[in-house]
């Protein structure tokens, strides 16, 4: 299946997962053909919030994650390049091993390694909703080093290799995705190779909790804890860690939307930081979701504080630590939907 409509599966609607509080550091975790990919943590300092320039990297940023908690609907523009790292290669539509469709199956996976799933009904309290309950269908599955390989094209062999738990489920009005174990993320690894030779790689992880409240005529509530790793052999990397135990963050999508809750990340691009937004007036959109023309925002970093106060012709006003000034349509256009994001 496409790795955008596996992620969505893996979590219900979303990228999410439990907040992992890591200092801002790196290590190396070694692929089992000897390729190194970095496997870093968020930057848990406030994020730099000083310049117009840091204002818009953070809306860009905020962007990213709530199309992550929104399951990469049009909460926020779509395009945003921090949201597409999750999308590495189609791997030409190639389906992996899946459950049978029976209530308990295991398995041998194509490429070697095992999978396990196992579907239930039974009784869940939605944590991130305050514990309400509601009988679930629910799947949950296990995979040990389940690798699939993909059709040669040009010399070029792909791989995708598979392990942890992960688990979804559904009532009336409500959905849950979960990803990892204890300590352990779920984790995917996809490898590009010419004969031997590592030409590519990425490797992703998550975990944590999403959950979604989605009752007809109301709008789409969405609320996540998790943490998401994004690394390549080149070196590129994104990481965010995104909610907090007892906060979770939130997208609230109706007629208008609604953004709110706690962030870290770090990237190769930038810095990152740590960083809290709030909406104090929905957010309404205009044209293909890449214009916002009314509602605000506010953003807290340490001792900093911006405020976008956003008007009908896509320009903002923004007070950043007291001082006001004019963001234009173009330069916002360009910070929700970045040529060149963190």
């Amino acid at each position: 299946m496409a790795t955008t409509h596996k992620v969505q599966q893996i979590l219900g609607f979303a990228l999410a997962g439990s907040l992992l509080t890591l200092a801002a550091c790196s290590r190396s975790d070694q692929a089992s053909d000897g390729a190194v990919l970095p496997s870093r943590g968020t930057n848990t300092s406030a994020a730099a919030l000083g310049s117009k320039a840091d204002a818009l990297r953070e809306l860009g940023v905020i962007g990213a994650l709530a199309n992550q908690v929104a399951g990469g609907a049009s909460a926020w523009n779509s395009g945003n390049a921090d949201a597409q790292r999750v999308r590495p290669w189609a791997f030409n539509n190639a389906e992996r091993a899946q459950s049978s469709g029976a209530d308990s199956s295991s398995g041998s996976c194509p490429g070697g390694g095992s999978f396990t799933s196992q579907d239930s009904s039974a009784s869940r309290s939605y944590t991130l909703f305050g514990g309400q309950s509601a009988e679930t269908a629910q799947s949950r599955s296990s995979e040990v080093n389940c690798k699939s390989a993909f059709p040669q094209q040009g010399g070029v062999t792909q791989t995708l290799s598979l392990n942890g738990v992960q688990e979804s489920g559904a009532a009336q009005g409500l959905s849950y995705g979960s990803a990892g174990s204890g300590s352990e993320p779920y984790t995917e690894l996809y490898e590009k190779k010419e004969g031997s030779r590592l030409v590519d790689s990425i490797k992703l992880s998550y975990q944590g909790l999403s959950e979604v409240k989605s009752a007809q005529g109301s709008p789409l509530d969405a609320r996540a804890v998790y943490a998401y790793r994004y690394a390549r052999s080149s070196g590129d990397f994104f990481s965010a860690d995104v909610g907090s135990s007892g906060t979770p963050f939130k997208v609230v999508q109706g007629d208008l939307l609604s953004v709110s809750g706690p962030y870290s990340y770090s990237s190769k691009s930038c810095n990152g930081g740590a960083a809290t937004v709030t909406t104090t007036d929905g957010l309404a959109f205009a044209g293909a979701g890449d214009q916002i023309v009314a509602g605000t925002l506010e953003l807290a970093s340490g001792s900093n504080k911006a405020v976008f106060r956003f008007k009908p012709d896509g320009s903002a006003e923004l007070d950043l630590n007291g001082n006001t000034q004019t963001l234009s349509a173009d330069e916002l256009r360009a910070a929700i939907n970045p040529a060149n994001p963190c």
